[in-house]
């Protein structure tokens, strides 16, 4: 009398089959992360395109740029950008001063804890200010460019800083300056060769702050909050004193081995973190007249 044969996996098969899958899934879940990170850095550009969008509607309505810290307590750039940001709601809960000009209550205004999507990179992981007191309000990761800090080598001499001196002091040749509203004619070294905003979305930064706040001048000289001068590597150095590194904090984001910047055009130029820092500089520079390498 014969026996029918019992059907279904041996235990070897099922630990085959299951080593066949899990090789499967380490080869794929690389791919699926590149993707997923691909998908991040787009929409990333796609904020700094629409606070591009806003600069030149800004600047269409105004015939100016606004500067990045203004009013009585210095508000940032990004409340002169909120009509065009559909946040004109919001816009118009801010206060004016006695003259009708834009104001915040304190460098941690309460507006703070409204969200703006457009303001925060979906790959940074810091979407509250770290200072003290002031992490339930939201940051912003894109900062404005205050222009390059150290040595033109093209000219061999060192880009023009205010004079107040502290802070690392604040360059005068970049894309946003201190209570000063540029313009088109002010870039003449073209808007595809000038850089606007940059992000600062990586966490080890150390400086990030609600997005109102604009920067003041102190006993250590202008403070920027809301833009930051070219002075290191990209993802180089984060916040380390007030008095001496504030304002140099580096350009930076979680975007492996790049960071993505705003150009006066309106333009997105995604910049390798291994980019030679006298070609950083001078795309820094708004009136520096250099020659612009892609090294």
């Amino acid at each position: 009398m014969s026996r029918k044969r019992a059907s279904g996996f041996t235990l070897v098969e099922l630990l085959v089959v299951i080593a066949i899958i899990g090789v499967l899934i380490a080869l794929l879940l690389p791919a699926v992360q590149q993707a997923r990170e691909a998908a991040r850095r787009m929409e990333c550009q796609n904020n700094l395109k629409q606070l591009g969008l806003a600069l030149h509607n800004h600047h269409d309505v105004y015939t100016e740029f606004p500067t990045f810290s203004a009013g009585t307590r210095n508000i940032s750039y990004v409340i002169y950008l909120l009509p065009y940001l559909e946040q004109t709601n919001l816009y118009e809960l801010f206060p004016r001063d006695a003259s009708g000009n834009l104001n915040i209550t304190s460098s941690s205004d309460p507006r703070c804890v409204n969200r703006i999507d457009a303001l925060l990179c979906p790959s940074g992981t810091v979407e509250f200010s770290t200072y003290s007191g002031q992490e339930d309000r939201y940051t912003t990761h894109y900062y404005g460019v205050l222009g390059p800090k150290g040595e033109n080598v093209q000219t061999g001499e060192d880009y023009e800083l205010d004079t107040l001196g502290g802070q690392g002091g604040a360059s005068l040749q970049g894309f946003f300056q201190w209570k000063k509203n540029l313009r088109f004619r002010d870039l003449t070294d073209g808007t595809s060769n000038t850089l606007a905003i940059g992000e600062m979305s990586w966490k080890d930064a150390g400086c990030h702050r609600p997005w109102a706040r604009g920067g003041e001048v102190s006993s250590n000289g202008v403070h920027s909050a809301s833009a930051k001068n070219v002075f290191h590597a990209i993802n180089a150095v984060g916040y380390t004193s007030a008095a001496t590194n504030w304002n140099d904090a580096s350009f930076g984001s979680e975007h492996p081995g790049i960071t993505q910047f705003l150009l006066g055009d309106g333009s997105v130029r995604t910049v390798s973190e291994t980019i030679a820092m006298p070609t950083y500089r001078a795309m820094a520079s708004r009136n520096g007249g250099e020659t612009i390498s892609d090294n």
